[in-house]
């Protein structure tokens, strides 16, 4: 008859890991709330089970063997491992959302996510996130229809019935172009000027229901996909554009943007940064921290 080979077990690992970590079966057994000799114990059993003797036990300390380095290492994966299954479970039972899509305006920053991100990483690591360029009106269908859980974008005079937003950010846009651009040395710059000067415009500022009244002056346009296409064709000296300032300050140091002065534009130019999700929906765990982070951090604010 076989001999039937005794498995190991969690605890097991973690009193060899323990014990790696902490030089000793004392020191492990005292950091794990258990007694020297179960710990002990363990490591033994899990010797057994492998059949590689994991500890030289000849001095006052144990000592880690060489055939048991790589088996140490495999053994901390494999705790790490049941520690996201574990979370993974909690999860499920906690209905937490598996994945969430982020819908973002294409001319947004994408550093405008990074406190949201930051929240996931931090609280749902193991939640799924998509992000998505989006228009004004594609987000806003995205969300109506459940396909987007978070949007951002640039905002709206007024909002569908079905959609609740708040107020992240207000964003400075400023008239920019390459320093070897025309428009670069002039010391006034007449709306003719500028009218007859090609735009570098984003779909996105086109779509927009307010940013396209206020922010599309030249009768010479090109049309990128996004703010990096844009930013990029301006920075070629193609032609002139509107950029938030928190993405120029960067290109203006590097001295590949410069800040222009049209006739049009004496006074700075504010659009508000919207967080938007579906009012006729239950919102999960995630999206629902999201929105609080992003309350707290705007009272705090105030």
């Amino acid at each position: 008859m076989l001999k039937q080979t005794p498995m190991m077990n969690l605890e097991q690992i973690l009193a060899f890991v323990t014990t790696v970590e902490t030089g000793s079966f004392s020191a492990a057994a005292r950091k794990l709330n258990k007694s020297q000799s179960s710990v002990s114990i363990g490591v033994s059993n899990l010797e057994d089970c492998w059949g590689v003797q994991l500890f030289d036990r000849s001095s006052r300390k144990p000592i880690l063997t060489t055939d048991a380095q790589r088996l140490y290492s495999q053994a901390k994966l494999l705790l790490r491992q049941a520690d996201k299954m574990n979370s993974f479970a909690s999860a499920i039972n906690n209905q937490v959302e598996s994945k969430i899509v982020i819908g973002v305006d294409p001319m947004a920053p994408l550093s405008c996510l990074d406190s949201m991100l930051l929240t996931i990483d931090r609280l749902y690591a193991n939640t799924e996130v998509e992000i998505r360029l989006l228009d004004h009106k594609a987000l806003q269908q995205g969300l109506l229809n459940h396909s987007v859980d978070i949007g951002v974008h640039f905002g709206d005079d007024s909002y569908p019935q079905y959609l609740n937003f708040m107020t992240t950010h207000q964003y400075e846009w400023l008239c920019v172009c390459s320093p070897d651009h025309a428009l670069a040395n002039c010391a006034q710059i007449s709306n003719e000027e500028i009218l007859s000067s090609r735009q570098i415009i984003s779909q996105s500022l086109k779509n927009h229901p307010v940013l396209s009244k206020t922010s599309i002056m030249s009768q010479d346009t090109w049309e990128a996909d996004n703010l990096i296409q844009s930013s990029h064709m301006i920075e070629l000296g193609l032609g002139w554009g509107i950029l938030p300032a928190d993405w120029c300050a960067e290109r203006f140091s590097l001295g590949s943007l410069v800040a222009i002065t049209p006739e049009f534009n004496q006074a700075q130019m504010y659009s508000a940064l919207d967080v938007v999700w579906a009012a006729n929906r239950n919102i999960g765990p995630v999206c629902q921290a999201i929105i609080e982070h992003i309350t707290i951090r705007k009272s705090n604010s105030n």
